[in-house]
């Protein structure tokens, strides 16, 4: 004797032949959660309205609830026609939900000043391109000197020359005759005099008329009234004490001169004295070149936005320009371009300059000045500077980045071709070029696994995994399957679930696989075109959508029972919404939330249960929890009953043989057990 029995409902293994299928597995599966163990219905989804929150025209392919704060999930909906990736940054101490997204032009970073402001419900209404723009343009230094207060007499320095006794005959020698004089008690080795419009010092006196200078005269005519020149000089006005030190230069009426001393702060004395000259009233401070050394600089400067995030500095390939010999005394005028242009939000500029150490070269900020300011002059000391340029390496991504996750250690990741980008930590505006890797496929889409990024290509995916950008190791995966969709790509649990030509994958370091290997094969698979597939989580649960040339529809893939089945309704996009729970998704280019409608009507159709030979069952039973369900039984392929039963009662069939048997319910309500006995005392010993 046989009997049929099914009380565990199972998913379905399309490539499977159906007498080939396990007892608890269908041919048929649609709308019913085949983990829960009985036959149920799923629900479907219901509509967000009043008002439809997404507004824009043309086909919906991309979501995102934005605004953690709001409770009504009708609102502040961002919705784009292209396929966004969407990521929260993790800023300390933001409270305006800075967010950033690529696939909608250049990568681009909004918040809800940005976002919701502006008019109409087209989110984002308005946001700024991604990082701060590198300066560009004409950046030139130039020194200048320091002009003291004030006003300077060189002469007659204080009243304190004296002419010298007798004439002096400055042969073109060091060696000096006197005639008449008196040099023994009129001058001093290291005096300074005056002969003929030149300057000579004392360096030794034989007797009253030979003594020798340290710098040989000219060969000029005879001096008859030889003068001991004096080193004083007396200010007007001026500030010798606070703006001048010993050693400094000056330069007055086209005379530059030493300082030796400081008496007062409109008396000093020069280390050789000015020749009888007119009063000076701008008189500057030069560099004493003979006795200090020139601190050569390399300035350059950054762009600020109103976030305080920072650019990488300006950087020529030639940095002449802006680079200055600069002594003691001495400024530099900086002139720099104005704003940049772009969809950028920079208000300041920050000025550095080089300071050299004994291994390397670093900046160190001077000033930081508004973005319209165009010119500023550097006077600071270089131990007024302490604070190292932070943003060296701090590049905008490029404009063709997509793709955009994060990650828990909060490092931003995206690609472009063949090349996988990664932001500073906590700093998504900053993406440096040495952080880069590059992999052997274009990329197709990025999934995270904790600080593991799984990328997928169009051949063999890869994971790159570390802490910190600057220490990223990549591996190749343990299976060759190329991504196929990138919007099917889902990160779950410790997987990344994704499209491949052979079948749904989970990716992990710990092992992958292909999940739907026992249940689709290539065929059947392709069947379904894996390559324009849509997927999403809910419950942990991998929700898919697919178009295909026979029609439209998705599936739930259970992660721990390993079951599939199919469902009737389909969606452009998806958004796993944490903070409601809830998963919402574009249907009709319009907002629906998953699970929430009416209980939708499943179909459950059997394996085909095979004979060796023709068996007659004559009675069955359908044990569910309400009624009504319809039952349908085929033998040997042909339709003998198509009923909607009421209870559990004992019902008969239409008498025949058949070698195969197989059953199929309709319905909404929840069904535990069905039998099919070849006589009522098989079927009531169940």
């Amino acid at each position: 004797m046989a009997v049929i029995q099914v009380n565990k409902f199972s998913g379905v293994s399309p490539m499977t032949p159906p007498r080939y299928l396990g007892n608890e597995a269908a041919q048929t599966a649609l709308n019913c959660p085949v983990w829960m163990g009985s036959l149920q219905s799923i629900r479907g989804a219901s509509e967000i309205t009043s008002p439809a929150p997404l507004t824009k025209s043309g086909n919906i392919k991309s979501i995102y609830r934005f605004d953690q704060a709001e409770t009504d999930e009708k609102k502040n909906w961002f919705h784009w026609t292209a396929d966004v990736d969407v990521v929260q940054g993790f800023i300390a101490g933001d409270t305006t939900e800075r967010t950033y997204y690529t696939g909608d032009g250049n990568p681009k970073v909004t918040n809800n000043a940005l976002a919701l402001s502006g008019g109409g419900t087209d989110y984002p209404i308005a946001s700024y391109d991604l990082g701060v723009p590198k300066p560009t343009g004409t950046f030139t230094t130039a020194k200048t000197t320091t002009v003291l207060t004030g006003s300077i007499n060189p002469a007659p320095f204080a009243g304190t020359d004296s002419d010298l006794t007798g004439s002096i005959d400055p042969t073109a020698s060091v060696d000096v005759v006197g005639v008449n004089t008196l040099f023994t008690t009129e001058l001093a080795v290291g005096d300074t005099i005056l002969v003929s419009s030149l300057i000579r010092i004392v360096d030794t006196i034989t007797d009253d008329t030979h003594l020798a200078v340290t710098v040989a005269f000219t060969d000029v005519a005879n001096d008859a009234a030889p003068e001991k020149a004096s080193k004083q000089v007396v200010g007007v006005n001026t500030l010798f004490t606070t703006e001048l030190a010993v050693g400094n230069s000056i330069l007055v009426s086209s005379e530059t001169r030493v300082v030796e001393t400081i008496t007062d702060n409109t008396h000093l004395t020069v280390t050789v004295p000015f020749t009888d000259v007119a009063n000076d009233t701008s008189p500057v401070i030069t560099p004493n070149l003979s006795n200090t050394t020139a601190e050569t600089r390399v300035y350059t400067f950054t762009y600020v936005n109103s976030w305080d995030e920072e650019s990488t500095p300006y950087a020529e390939t030639d940095m002449t320009p802006s680079t200055e010999d600069v002594y003691p005394g001495e400024s530099v005028v900086l002139t720099m371009p104005a704003a940049p242009s772009g969809s950028f939000n920079v208000t300041k500029k920050r000025i550095y300059r080089s300071a050299t150490g004994t291994t390397n070269t670093s900046y160190f900020f001077v000033a930081e000045v508004a973005v319209a300011v165009t010119s500023y002059t550097d006077s600071k000391a270089g131990d007024e500077l302490n604070e190292v340029l932070p943003s060296l390496t701090w590049v905008q991504p490029p404009s063709t980045l997509k793709g955009l996750v994060g990650m828990a250690n909060g490092v931003m990741v995206g690609f472009s071709g063949n090349d996988v980008y990664f932001s500073e930590p906590f700093r998504p505006f900053a993406w440096p070029v040495q952080y880069m890797q590059t992999v052997g496929w274009p990329v197709v889409g990025i999934g995270v696994i904790d600080t593991t990024v799984v990328v997928l290509t169009k051949g063999r995916p890869y994971f790159i995994q570390g802490s910190h950008p600057d220490s990223m190791v990549m591996i190749e995966a343990d299976v060759n399957q190329a991504c196929l969709s990138k919007r099917s790509i889902v990160s779950m649990g410790n997987y990344v679930f994704y499209t491949s030509p052979d079948g749904l994958v989970a990716l992990a370091p710990g092992g992958s696989s292909v999940v739907t290997q026992s249940m689709f094969d290539k065929y059947t698979w392709q069947a379904l075109n894996p390559a324009d597939m849509v997927g999403c989580m809910y419950e942990n649960k991998y929700i898919g959508f697919f178009d295909t040339s026979s029609g439209n529809g998705g599936f739930v893939y259970d992660m721990v029972a390993k079951t599939w089945n199919f469902h009737n309704l389909y969606a452009t996009g998806a958004y796993n919404d944490l903070k409601n729970d809830a998963l919402y998704i574009i249907k009709d280019n319009e907002l629906w939330k998953w699970d929430t409608g009416a209980v939708l009507s499943y179909t459950w159709k059997s394996k085909k249960f095979t004979f060796a030979e023709p068996k007659s069952f004559s009675c069955y039973r359908v044990q569910a929890e309400a009624y009504p369900v319809t039952v349908k039984i085929y033998r040997d392929a042909a339709s003998i009953v198509s009923l909607a039963v009421t209870d559990d009662a004992l019902r008969r069939l239409p008498p025949g043989l058949g070698t195969d048997w197989e059953f199929q319910l309709e319905g909404n309500t929840e069904v535990y057990n069905v039998q099919i006995a070849q006589s009522p005392t098989e079927l009531n010993a169940g």
